[in-house]
């Protein structure tokens, strides 16, 4: 089975707030979920606090512990390094 850590653009009134890190074995279904409290205001979520949120990194792992730890350790990270891992990684799928 394949978990996969990923990283959420959220947005306000058009312009960039904050990130959200989760983990999930469903990327399809748990971007849609936010999307879905994003558009709805759902407060009771994280995500439902933003007008948008966005796709904007991820990676693949082959067990939930090994997802968890990633992302534990990119959410300590700075929103410099954040922005960083997000660069590189549009950079690389850019070249595929």
């Amino acid at each position: 089975m394949v978990f996969y850590v990923y990283l959420l653009n959220c947005f306000r009134k058009e312009k960039f707030c904050n990130f959200y890190t989760g983990y999930t074995k469903d990327l399809k279904r748990r971007l849609t979920q936010h999307q879905k409290n994003a558009e709805t205001q759902n407060r009771k979520k994280y995500t439902g606090r933003f007008d948008k949120v966005t796709l904007a990194y991820y990676e693949q792992f082959e067990t939930k512990e090994a997802a968890k730890k990633r992302e534990k350790k990119i959410k300590v990270m700075s929103t410099k390094s954040k922005q960083l891992l997000i660069e590189n990684f549009k950079k690389l799928n850019s070249k595929i």
